[in-house]
C-alpha cells in the first residue's frame, strides 16, 4: 500500500524513493507508515543513489528528508560484474621455450569507471562511482581468495582512497617446454567503502589457466 506520505506533486514517496533493500538503513526521520515504521526502514539509504528532489517534509533538524534516501530508481548496491565468470587459458605451443601466462585484472579508477581484463567474460567496463557522488567519499578494497599458486600483485589489498585508483592482476605462469600445469578458480572481491561507514561489496569469479607443451 502506498506510504502515505507525497511531495509537493502529490507523487507518494514510494514512486520517489527506491524501495530498501540490503545494508545499513538510513537515519530515523520521526515519520511514520501505517504499520508504526519509521520510514528509514522502507527506502534506501542515499549513499546507494542519487538525491531526489526536497519534498517538503523536514527532520528535527530542518533537513527535508528527500536527503536521506536515494530517488527512485537511482540505487544500486552492487557493480555490474557482481556474480559473473570471467576466464584466461594460456595453452604453450609447440616448442614454446618462454614462460606462458593466463591473466585476469581487475581495476577501479579515479574517474569512476572499472574495467575487468580477461579472455572471457562480460561486461567488462562499466562505472563504480553512484550518480552526484564524489570520487573522495569513497575508499576500495579488493579482495582475492584462492590457491597460492597464482600471483596476485594488489595495489587495494587494505583499503586505499578511491581518488589514488585500485587494481589487481592474477597471473598463473608455467614454462612452456614443460609439462606444467596451473588451474584454478578465484573469487575476487571488491569492497567500496563510503565515509559514512557504509560498504558495497561486489564479488566475480576469475578462471585461470596455463599448460605448457612438450
Amino acid at each position: 500500500m502506498p506510504s502515505g506520505y507525497a511531495n509537493p506533486a502529490g507523487t507518494d514517496f514510494d514512486d520517489v524513493f527506491d524501495a530498501y533493500v540490503q545494508g545499513d538503513k538510513a537515519i530515523a526521520t520521526g515519520y511514520f507508515t501505517s504499520d508504526g515504521n519509521d520510514l528509514n526502514q522502507r527506502y534506501a539509504p542515499l549513499i546507494f543513489g542519487a538525491k531526489a528532489a526536497d519534498v517538503g517534509y523536514s527532520d528535527n533538524s530542518g533537513t527535508d528528508v528527500s536527503n536521506r534516501f536515494a530517488a527512485k530508481g537511482t540505487a544500486q548496491y552492487t557493480l555490474a560484474f557482481h556474480g559473473k565468470f570471467y576466464q584466461t587459458t594460456r595453452l604453450a605451443l609447440t616448442n614454446e621455450n618462454t614462460n606462458v601466462s593466463a591473466v585476469v585484472t581487475v581495476s577501479l579508477a579515479a574517474n569512476g569507471t572499472w574495467g575487468i581484463g580477461a579472455a572471457n567474460g562480460s561486461p567488462t567496463s562499466g562505472t563504480w562511482l553512484p550518480s552526484g557522488r564524489a570520487v573522495s567519499e569513497y575508499s576500495i578494497q579488493i579482495e582475492v581468495i584462492g590457491n597460492s599458486r597464482v600471483t596476485v600483485s594488489n595495489t587495494a589489498a587494505a583499503y586505499v582512497p578511491a581518488s589514488s585508483g585500485a587494481g589487481a592482476t592474477l597471473q598463473a605462469t608455467v614454462r612452456g617446454a614443460s609439462s606444467d600445469n596451473i588451474e584454478e578458480t578465484l573469487t575476487v572481491r571488491v569492497n567500496l567503502r563510503h565515509s559514512s561507514g557504509l560498504v558495497t561489496t561486489s564479488t566475480f569469479s576469475a578462471y585461470l589457466k596455463a599448460t605448457g607443451y612438450l
